[in-house]
């Protein structure tokens, strides 16, 4: 047998080869990432580049008050729902 025709009999189909790509991705969703590789943290403050904590910065005690002290009534949450069209 020919070295084409071996890799014919034994070629995996074109939907074969989409269902193990798919099945692959799908079982990557559950495996813990290497090592080496940094995730991205967009937004956060407080943390470093590769997701650990500063250990450089130091709460502002005047910004924790502040953050303490806030309230929102029961009425100001419903005119926010309200206004937004959201969903409670």
């Amino acid at each position: 047998m020919s070295e084409g025709a071996i890799r014919k009999r034994y070629a995996v189909s074109h939907v074969e080869q989409k269902k193990q790509q798919a099945l692959s991705r799908f079982r990557s969703l559950f495996q813990k990432p290497p090592e080496t590789q940094k995730t991205a943290v967009l937004g956060v403050r407080g943390l470093e580049e590769d997701g650990a904590p500063s250990r450089e910065k130091v709460a502002d005690p005047k910004a924790v008050q502040w953050m303490e002290n806030l309230r929102v009534s029961d009425a100001e949450v419903a005119a926010f729902i309200a206004e937004g069209d959201l969903n409670p």
